[in-house]
């Protein structure tokens, strides 16, 4: 059964984005991404409905946040 990604890793942003993977740190410090903490790992995931959503946004406008 496949089941449906509903986070994207801090990795899988970065690629979409074609960014530094500290650079999204920094988006999300800024509130550009929402984030959580994995239990236990400290490791940060991001909604993929709200990282899509901004991907499209950015691509319509051409325009990325800067850091």
């Amino acid at each position: 059964m496949d089941r449906e990604v509903l986070f994207y890793t801090t990795e899988e942003v970065s690629e979409k984005f074609r960014v530094h993977r500290k650079t999204i740190g920094v988006w999300q410090k800024q509130g550009l991404l929402p984030a959580i903490k994995t239990p236990g790992g400290g490791r940060w995931r991001y909604p993929k409905k709200e990282v899509d959503e901004l991907w499209l946004e950015r691509q319509r406008s051409r325009e990325f946040p800067s850091r």
